[in-house]
């Protein structure tokens, strides 16, 4: 059972200790919203379960799930298998929404502007971006996609 997945990728600098965690929906079944900007190249990314406080690849890439063939196609609506290791997804720029079953080894990927949900066990927040960067409005209180206030 895993109890916490992350995303992480040309989003986040390739930087393991800055990846995003997800929400956790049911048991190894966790959703999230991100948004890849680069716009000439496709953008890289995997899923971790352990995110490591410094940059250290050895202890990501044993916990990182990516596509069962590396790099092979850039994901949009639909449904792709995932497999263990130094493996990428990648993604033209746009926001997608995740939601990866650790059971069954796959990613459902919804390519707009979903709003993300049940940040902190609430339901219904809105998502906005902002010079590049992903938030939350949540009450009318703006959160980054991690859920730290913004003030």
């Amino acid at each position: 059972v895993y109890e916490h997945l992350y995303e992480i990728g040309d989003n986040q600098g390739w930087k393991p200790s800055e990846a995003i965690e997800m929400t956790q929906k049911a048991e190894n079944i966790f959703e999230g919203t991100f948004e890849f900007t680069k716009e000439d190249d496709v953008n890289y990314f995997a899923f971790i379960t352990v995110k490591p406080e410094t940059d250290d690849w050895t202890l990501t890439n044993a916990n990182r799930f990516g596509g069962a063939t590396n790099n092979e196609l850039v994901v949009n609506d639909g449904t792709y298998n995932l497999a263990v290791g130094e493996l990428c997804l990648t993604a033209n720029a746009g926001t997608y929404t995740f939601v990866v079953n650790l059971n069954t080894k796959t990613a459902s990927v919804k390519l707009g502007d979903s709003a993300i949900n049940n940040l902190n066990g609430e339901e219904q927040v809105t998502k906005v971006i902002k010079n590049g960067q992903l938030y939350i409005i949540r009450n009318g209180v703006m959160y980054t996609a991690t859920g730290a206030l913004v003030e």
